[in-house]
């Protein structure tokens, strides 16, 4: 049986791409499939635009801690939207880099979602239709996505996805969880000035890490203004 390519990948996150980047560079005909923009959590769902957000949230205390050494800076204002567009920017710059490295390796890029038919073809659908593509190998490498636990009303509730690109800053924020993920934008929120509280069902943040870094950490949270409940089941 002739296939279009001799391995297909469903994915283009940072795994997919380095898989199949690797095959097309040994000569194997290859493509990827990607419904989204390429690069995957790390690159455009997890660390590099929580990393955007932390390094704007850390110029509001650099900001006043300039006061200390002669800087006066009496008026100043923070703008999300300038945030979220810039952070957006960056973004698509870097699915061109991962685009570029793609072509780089004679690896077609199929933009749509894909569906596993049989072992040897995938159903890729767009709005304007669909088409079927065959390979020898398919490589399913589709990562994972948020999940929200089965409790009433939670369905109307944020994952982290959704907030990397809110379209304002709110002025209060309720986050589940007491695990990094979470810590990380209740530190983000609370320092761009939104009202915090955080529900974790332990006694403190981050179980599995050291203990003293817990303790520590948690207080350090509340001293700025974060209110953490502790001990607090959400059903």
């Amino acid at each position: 049986m002739a296939f279009d390519y001799e391995l297909l990948t469903i994915g283009a996150g940072s795994g997919g791409v380095a898989a199949t980047r690797r095959a097309g560079n040994y000569g194997v005909r290859s493509a990827i499939c990607e419904a989204d923009r390429v690069g995957g959590t790390c690159v455009l769902r997890g660390c590099i635009p929580k990393k955007l957000l932390v390094y704007a949230s850390h110029f509001a205390e650099q900001i006043q801690d300039s006061a200390n050494f002669g800087w006066l800076v009496r008026d100043y204002n923070f703008d999300w939207a300038t945030l979220i567009r810039n952070k957006n920017v960056e973004l698509d710059r870097l699915n061109g880099i991962y685009k570029k490295l793609l072509s780089d390796a004679n690896v077609d890029l199929i933009s749509g979602k894909a569906k596993l038919i049989d072992a040897h073809t995938v159903e890729v659908t767009t709005e304007s239709g669909s088409r079927r593509v065959t390979a020898e190998k398919i490589l399913a490498s589709m990562g994972g996505w948020p999940i929200k636990p089965p409790i009433p009303g939670l369905e109307a509730a944020l994952t982290s996805t959704e907030a990397l690109d809110l379209p304002k800053l709110p002025k209060r924020i309720v986050i589940l969880g007491g695990g990094y993920i979470a810590v990380e934008f209740a530190g983000i929120f609370n320092t761009l000035g939104v009202g915090v509280t955080q529900v974790i069902r332990a006694n403190h943040i981050l179980r599995g890490f050291d203990e003293d870094v817990r303790r520590h950490l948690q207080r350090e949270m509340v001293r700025q203004g974060v209110e953490i409940k502790s001990g607090v089941t959400v059903t």
